[in-house]
């Protein structure tokens, strides 16, 4: 795997579901002899979208421990006269790192906060020589996935959508964190990036107290997992993701294992819609 490759892998933790690299039908993670099971009420996919948060992360990999920094922050909004959730996330290279690769990117991510399924999702910024300017939209009226990229627009692409509802994977993290969660659970999230669909089971498979920088904290340990393995999930890899098991529910750790290492993404901080912050900015 390229240095390029991993560094945008961590912050935006795209490892979960493979490498993307164009349109595709094919829903990744299925198995056509397992049924599909039904997902929750918005209501209940909706919790863990809340205004007014911002969240600092760092991310490492190997004995490089702190190469990249991500803030991600949520709000709310009207786009064409649609009320918006809006997650902003910001990502940039640190360090030694920085000096061999810099880059600097934002995802704006909107969702429709009544069925809490993506509307757009659109990348800027620099990453190494390469810019990025590209925008993925969901048109539920019509059907169909239509994805814009201004630089390189080979890649770009009008596509089916095959199921709703659906998610980037900044909001299928986000989603997570507000599911009923309790060890023995699992649930179901669609997923889009990069003109591939990928569904998966999120298991919950107990409760761990660990360190972090906002002290020791209990946490909910979440794994995902297909039913016919794809990306790394077929090469022997994984993720576990640590939630807070507290009101904020706090997507505080996450370890991929890519079979020659665990890329990593910690929480530093978090600065709540009210009340005082918690950890402190690296």
């Amino acid at each position: 795997m390229s240095l390029r490759r991993l560094i945008l892998l961590i912050p935006f933790l795209a490892v979960l579901f493979g490498p993307v690299t164009r349109a595709e039908l094919e829903i990744g993670g299925v198995d056509d002899g397992v049924p599909m099971p039904a997902f929750l009420p918005p209501e209940e996919r909706g919790a863990g979208f809340v205004p007014g948060e911002r969240l600092e992360f760092h991310g490492g990999w190997g004995i490089f421990s702190d190469i990249a920094k991500i803030i991600v922050t949520t709000g709310e909004g009207v786009e064409e006269n649609q009320g918006v959730f809006h997650i902003v996330s910001l990502a940039s290279t640190k360090g030694i790192i920085r000096a061999i690769y810099p880059a600097d990117t934002r995802t704006d991510t909107l969702l429709d906060p009544r069925a809490w399924t993506l509307l757009s999702s659109r990348l800027v910024g620099r990453s190494g020589k390469d810019d990025n300017k590209s925008l993925t939209q969901i048109d539920y009226e019509n059907g169909v996935v239509r994805h814009n990229d201004e630089i390189k627009t080979e890649a770009s692409y009008v596509q089916p959508l095959p199921m709703s509802p659906v998610l980037d994977y900044m909001s299928a993290v986000f989603q997570m964190r507000g599911l009923p969660l309790q060890p023995g659970s699992t649930f179901p999230i669609f997923v889009q990036g990069g003109g591939k669909f990928y569904f998966v089971h999120v298991d919950v498979t107990g409760i761990e107290e660990i360190k972090t920088a906002l002290g020791r904290v209990s946490c909910f340990i979440l794994k995902p997992r297909m039913d016919k393995p794809t990306g790394i999930f077929a090469r022997g890899g994984g993720v576990t993701l640590w939630i807070t098991n507290d009101p904020h529910r706090l997507p505080i750790r996450a370890d991929v294992n890519l079979g020659f290492g665990t890329a990593r993404l910690r929480l530093d901080r978090y600065e709540p819609p009210e009340g005082e912050a918690r950890g402190k900015s690296r």
